[in-house]
């Protein structure tokens, strides 16, 4: 089995070896030194310590000890092989079919999806921005190589009675789908993002509410198909956008 030398045992002979000269009293300042880097390399190769000055690739180690153990029977090799190549046609029938069964979710108007009784909901035409922008109030950047798709939602109280509305405490989320790629809603502290909502809204009154999912700009070259979800618990809604 290969052994690793900690560089201390060359520091050590440093101080211990010379040409037949007589071996170098160490001062408690010298010693004190050599006291440290001992016990800084132990703790950089230690792998039993979490906190290590550098992490130990445990995999780099593991590969060491399978070159000094002999290979197992051929049989048993192809057994476990046949058997990885399974497992694999599984996981992958699986993320294929939930992707073609986008559609089994419960159709529901966002209202329904929300709770949120008395409330009229209405969708504008969403848009591309690298900047989320409120002149004067705040600006949200989008990462590098990266833009939001904004959706803007008018949320409109036609009773004659204010409605109080807490999308917050719900603790749910919403995604679009843009092919085969789906992205959650940014989190915000927005007062106007509806993943977070908390208000009353005013008999008569409309309140303007947004979702921004930040997507490659890649994926951003292709809108068409777009689908919105939310989900709260186990239960996922596919949302009509009506505008």
């Amino acid at each position: 089995m290969k052994k690793t030398w900690i560089p201390v045992v060359a520091l050590t002979a440093i101080f211990l070896t010379g040409c037949g000269e007589p071996l170098h009293e160490m001062t408690d300042q010298e010693h004190e030194l050599v006291v440290q880097y001992a016990a800084k390399t132990l703790s950089k190769y230690n792998i039993y310590q979490k906190d290590g000055v550098c992490a130990v690739n445990k995999a780099l180690l593991e590969d060491e000890k399978q070159k000094d153990t002999p290979p197992e029977d051929t049989e048993d090799t192809k057994d476990t092989e046949t058997s990885t190549e399974g497992l694999d046609a599984e996981v992958t029938d699986t993320q294929e079919g939930d992707d073609k069964n986008t559609q089994s979710f419960p159709v529901a108007t966002l209202e329904q999806a929300l709770g949120l009784t008395g409330i009229q909901t209405s969708f504008q035409e969403p848009y591309l921005d690298d900047m989320f922008l409120k002149e004067g109030v705040y600006a949200i950047d989008a990462a590098e190589g990266k833009t939001f798709y904004v959706m803007k939602i008018a949320l409109s109280n036609n009773t004659a009675e204010s409605i109080p509305i807490d999308v917050l405490s719900k603790d749910g989320r919403f995604r679009v789908e843009i092919g085969k790629s789906k992205v959650t809603a940014t989190t915000t502290l927005l007062p106007e993002d509806l993943a977070n909502y908390q208000g009353t809204i005013a008999a008569g009154e409309t309140v303007e509410t947004v979702l921004l999912f930040e997507i490659d700009k890649s994926v951003a070259e292709n809108l068409s198909g777009v689908q919105l979800f939310y989900t709260q618990g186990d239960a996922t809604y596919y949302i009509q956008c009506e505008k």
